[in-house]
């Protein structure tokens, strides 16, 4: 899939034109739900936190991708220009889904703010976006959000929002 067929599949898909998490939770919020790394701060600081991040990302990826599957990959980065518009830049390629190859890249997003990434599925109906502080999980409909919501119920913003 190349970038012309992912946008594309996006916007089939209802999840807007670019592949970020905060971006297409406005064009299917019923079909989002926020995972935090923590209940009460937002990034880890010990050996063991790093474990228990990258533990929930195994989880919420094994739960939406099935082992060697063919995911689009999207790095992302957003900015403010001079001008006060919202920017963003998206590099992508294929993969196939293994959690492992991505744990250094989600420890180094959730230690220091780097780029933040979206794993989508080729027809884009599932999604997980990774940002500093948690997850943000696009689902093919508002029936399996809710039944992530109940399974990991433990791993939501106690925010009335969901934020």
């Amino acid at each position: 899939m190349d970038d012309a067929e992912l946008t594309e599949a996006i916007a089939r898909a209802g999840l807007g034109n670019a592949p970020i998490g905060h971006l297409i939770r406005l064009h299917a919020p019923d079909r989002w739900v926020r995972f935090h790394f923590f209940e009460s701060k937002r990034d880890p600081e010990t050996p063991a936190e790093d474990s228990a991040v990258f533990s929930k990302f195994a989880t919420l990826g094994d739960r939406l991708f099935a082992d060697g599957q063919p995911v689009k990959v999207c790095v992302w980065s957003v900015w403010t220009d001079d001008e006060g518009r919202d920017c963003y830049r998206c590099l992508s390629r294929n993969a196939l889904w293994s959690p492992l190859p991505w744990r250094e890249r989600l420890l180094d997003m959730a230690h220091f703010g780097m780029n933040s990434f979206t794993l989508l599925s080729m027809d884009a109906r599932s999604a997980l976006s990774c940002y500093d502080g948690g997850f943000d999980v696009f689902l093919r409909d508002r029936a399996e959000r809710d039944l992530f919501r109940a399974q990991f119920s433990e791993w939501l913003s106690p925010r009335e929002d969901g934020l």
